[in-house]
């Protein structure tokens, strides 16, 4: 099968050879960009440096994503494709970041939500059926903030983080 996102032949070239293999083959991947059903990995963690939320937290959604419906006894349908392919690539992007980490669980619907906490501070991501992230800060016991993070506005998920992990002034 072949691979959108791998470009055959040598740099530069008008009209690459599809047959033509030699150790430049697979010189240039193409940027996602946007979330995309049909890629087969967004990024590379080697496991040796990954933190152990990290890795707990990939497991986590990869189990849930065999959830079937009516996990909750109540109907609700199982996690979406896009679901848990966004909820990856949240976890990817977050990884390097200094968080503690997630509580990662399935939501009503076929979405996922992953909390993390920091003192007074609390930070909420819920990854949508559809794919889409909103996000709820949580300042203190009396004050909150909601929005939604756009799919090409990784740099917003850092954003989060980072707020949650700064100690207000």
């Amino acid at each position: 099968m072949k691979n959108p996102f791998v470009r055959r032949g040598p740099p530069h070239s008008s009209a690459p050879d599809p047959n033509a293999i030699s150790a430049n083959a697979f010189y240039s991947i193409q940027p996602l960009g946007a979330l995309q059903p049909q890629a087969q990995w967004l990024a590379i963690t080697p496991y040796a440096t990954a933190s152990e939320w990290f890795m707990d937290s990939i497991h986590t959604v990869s189990r849930l994503g065999h959830l079937e419906d009516g996990w909750d006894s109540y109907g609700s349908p199982a996690l979406t494709h896009m679901a848990k392919a966004r909820a990856l690539q949240v976890l990817i992007c977050l990884e390097r970041q200094p968080v503690p980490g997630p509580h990662v669980a399935p939501v009503p619907g076929g979405g996922i939500s992953m909390d993390w906490s920091s003192g007074s501070r609390a930070l909420e991501l819920e990854v949508l059926p559809d794919g889409s992230v909103e996000f709820l800060r949580v300042y203190d016991s009396d004050r909150m903030e909601e929005g939604l993070i756009p799919p090409d506005r990784l740099d917003y998920l850092r954003e989060q983080a980072a707020w949650l992990t700064q100690h207000p002034a």
